[in-house]
C-alpha cells in the first residue's frame, strides 16, 4: 500500500480547509455552498486541470520505488490466491 497525490496534497489540503467555512452557514445555506462547489469541481478549469494534470504525472514513475508516507488517496493491490 502507498499513498498517492502527495505532490498535489498541498493543494488539495488548502482547498479543503478553505470549504470549511461553508460549515458556519444555516442548513440552507450549507446546501447551496455545496451545490455551488460541487458544480464548480465539476466543470474545472482548463488551465489549472492541465497543470494539476501535469504535476500528478511526474509522481506516477515513482510508485515502483518508493512509498509515500502521506498523501490524498491511498493505493493497495490485492491478489486474490487460489
Amino acid at each position: 500500500m502507498s499513498y498517492y497525490m502527495i505532490f498535489l496534497y498541498p493543494f488539495i489540503h488548502i482547498s479543503r480547509k478553505l470549504s470549511l467555512r461553508a460549515k458556519s452557514l444555516n442548513d440552507e445555506g450549507m446546501k447551496k455552498q455545496i451545490k455551488k462547489e460541487v458544480m464548480v469541481e465539476l466543470q474545472p478549469n482548463i488551465i489549472i486541470n492541465s497543470l494539476f494534470s501535469l504535476i500528478f504525472s511526474l509522481e506516477v514513475p515513482l510508485f515502483n520505488s518508493v512509498t509515500f508516507p502521506f498523501g490524498s488517496s491511498l493505493l493497495g493491490v490485492a491478489v486474490k490466491g487460489s
